[in-house]
């Protein structure tokens, strides 16, 4: 059996026994990794205390055979984003990210550029109010669905082909993959977009940094971020399980 050694983000955790956690990890040189930590809720565990959803750890794994989950022999914790646990609307996001990551991602397949991102979003997030939250958000998410081939298609309609830019009247279409100008919409399609979210949102898509200074404002970015959520859902084949909960903040948020 191998022993790996590396930083790893908990995107997920579960109760397995009374003193043993099933932790669902994400590091940047390995991809996301399965694992069971044995005896790490005992007092006298090391371990005891660490392992916190979002954590960034450095942590030591044994790898085992092909259908068991690894097995987690330490960790030591290296970032915990404390802020991000009084900031309910950035936790929530958060917990999206990675709804997405456990989606999208397979076992021992590594994207590093949405390791980054996510961990952007977390260093970025939690001392921000809601609009900017939003953006963040707006762009880790479109950094997964690109990192890891489902990103939609937003500089032309994906019907006829009419380029994007300053067109207003558009809509993100989840079963066509991606914006559908006016001409080529139909009921079926969802949340629609003038032409100046549709900037926005290539914006953020396109951005090299956070793009945590575009402004869009609570109630438009409630619908976007629903969109992509519908978007993704439809594009991962799978339900984000968080997704209701940041909408039902956000929403409260606008009130």
């Amino acid at each position: 059996m191998e022993q790996l050694k590396c930083n790893a983000l908990i995107i997920g955790r579960n109760r397995f026994s009374e003193t043993s956690l099933v932790v669902w990890l994400f590091t940047r040189e390995l991809g996301r990794l399965d694992c069971i930590a044995k005896g790490c809720r005992r007092e006298k565990s090391p371990m005891r205390g660490h392992l916190d959803l979002f954590n960034l750890e450095e942590v030591v794994v044994v790898e085992r055979s092909r259908g068991s989950l690894d097995l987690v022999t330490d960790s030591d914790v290296t970032e915990e984003f404390v802020g991000l646990r009084s900031n309910y609307l950035a936790y929530a996001g958060a917990c999206i990210l990675g709804n997405m990551i456990t989606a999208s991602c397979m076992l021992r397949d590594p994207h590093p550029a949405t390791f980054d991102s996510f961990v952007s979003f977390l260093r970025l997030s939690a001392a921000e109010g809601s609009d900017s939250v939003c953006t963040l958000l707006l762009k880790s998410m479109l950094d997964i669905l690109r990192d890891t081939g489902f990103q939609p298609r937003l500089d032309e309609c994906v019907s006829c082909g009419k380029k994007t830019s300053g067109l207003g009247g558009m809509s993100l279409s989840a079963s066509r993959g991606g914006l559908v100008c006016s001409e080529c919409v139909d009921k079926s399609h969802g949340f629609g977009l003038d032409a100046g979210l549709v900037a926005s949102l290539n914006y953020i898509a396109n951005a090299n940094g956070n793009a945590k200074s575009v402004v869009i404002g609570r109630k438009k970015a409630y619908g976007l971020i629903q969109a992509l959520i519908d978007y993704s859902e439809h594009s991962l084949g799978k339900k984000i399980k968080s997704a209701d909960i940041f909408l039902r903040l956000l929403k409260g948020a606008t009130n």
